[in-house]
């Protein structure tokens, strides 16, 4: 995720094993291009390195660098 220049922090990661589920949040800059498609790459990368996994991403937003 972070290999991005829109990817700034990545929070609240959960992996369960037994269910096959990787759970975690994703803040992005304001300059990302529409949060679907960063959704939809985030969670085609993920499944990438781990096939057969359900992936759940939170998108939030950089508020902060916003004055």
């Amino acid at each position: 995720v972070l290999v991005h220049d829109w990817a700034l922090q990545m929070h609240g990661f959960y992996l369960d094993e037994s269910l096959k589920e990787i759970r975690f949040d994703a803040v992005v800059s304001f300059d990302a291009k529409s949060r679907k498609e960063v959704q939809k790459n985030i969670v085609k990368k993920v499944n990438e390195i781990y096939p057969g996994y359900k992936v759940y991403v939170e998108m939030d937003l950089d508020y902060s660098a916003k004055d």
